[in-house]
């Protein structure tokens, strides 16, 4: 993995925030508007691999409320937050609930982590790296209202993401539903984040990375911290109400053949106050075979940019990051362990 010589600072730009109410109002989306945010999903995955969304039909109280909830569980002592621990179905996935790195790790923050419930298949089943129903979930019993929020939150999210995925699908000139039935077998992973106060000047407090998603959605609050690099620039992604960032990770990457990249991505901690976000990826299932897609390779004449491989394979070499750091930057495992 390349990493840039503390690139500088790139104030003037931003990534592009799109407003999706076109594709809720069928007034719009006969007057086009909807293919405008479909190209304008396609410009920002090409140029960015990031952009925001408003109006995206998932409440903003409730992207709120849930943050703020979950940083009063994060302020819980370390003994506390540690109780709250579920199951782990796959060798060396992370157990559901409370998270946090070992010694040595490059990245600051602490999470809590869930398992979507909904079944994008009915070959989908409890044995599933998602164990299909969640159940292995873990909350705190003393604050009953996070486990509302988080289910609920979950269930919102889904929605959004079928119909992201459907206007990247569409962005890339094929049907709406394509990468939904490539990826019928998808898993949801929630993380919930919260980065501390910083120490010292510039402090990362999630090491520069590329998502091993085939997208992410991200809800984040008002601190700041949030980076992409351009151009060999980091680019600060602005808080904006109620919005979600949105961005391309390593398997949209390479089904598109690069044509849609996954950006390099960071977070900065702040001085003042802790910073709290949330990450819902779609990932494929660990036995899904993923190569680069024939319509942006042989029937463009293209040659792949990458060799096959199995998702789990790549899954456990990305998780291994997390678990067992690498004493250098450049020994982090990234889609270039597949490159042609």
């Amino acid at each position: 993995m390349e990493i840039p010589n503390k690139p500088e600072r790139e104030e003037a730009e931003a990534i592009p925030l799109i407003d999706l109410s076109p594709c809720f109002d069928h007034v719009g989306e006969h007057r086009g508007g909807k293919e405008k945010v479909i190209k304008a999903i396609g410009r920002a995955c090409e140029e960015w691999g990031f952009f925001q969304v408003v109006n995206h039909g998932i409440p903003v109280e409730l992207i709120e409320e849930t943050l703020e909830t979950c940083r009063v569980f994060f302020e819980y002592p370390a003994e506390e937050k540690m109780k709250v621990r579920g199951g782990v179905s796959v060798p060396q996935q992370m157990p559901t609930g409370y998270n946090v790195y070992p010694p040595g790790s490059w990245d600051l923050y602490e999470n809590l982590y869930y398992r979507a419930g909904r079944r994008s298949s009915p070959r989908q089943t409890t044995s599933d790296f998602s164990d299909g129903n969640a159940q292995c979930n873990a909350f705190p019993e003393d604050l009953p209202q996070l486990r509302f929020m988080i289910e609920r939150l979950i269930e919102y999210l889904g929605k959004t993401t079928d119909l992201i995925e459907s206007l990247i699908s569409q962005s890339l000139g094929l049907g709406g539903d394509f990468i939904k039935e490539l990826n019928r077998d998808k898993i949801e992973p929630l993380k919930v984040l919260c980065y501390p106060k910083a120490i010292t000047e510039e402090e990362i407090g999630a090491w520069q990375h590329q998502d091993s998603s085939c997208i992410t959605l991200v809800g984040q609050d008002d601190t700041g911290g949030y980076q992409v690099l351009k151009d060999a620039k980091w680019v600060d992604i602005q808080p904006t109400k109620g919005a979600l960032v949105i961005n391309v990770g390593d398997i949209l990457q390479v089904w598109s053949n690069n044509r849609f990249k996954s950006a390099t991505h960071r977070v900065l901690n702040n001085r003042e106050r802790r910073r709290c976000s949330f990450a819902f990826a779609t990932v494929p299932n660990p036995k899904k075979l993923v190569s680069p897609l024939p319509q942006f390779t042989s029937e463009m004449n293209r040659p792949a940019a990458y060799q096959s491989f199995f998702y789990g394979d790549y899954m456990v070499k990305r998780v291994r990051n997390k678990t067992h750091p690498p004493a250098k930057a450049e020994d982090f495992a990234d889609i270039t362990i597949y490159a042609l």
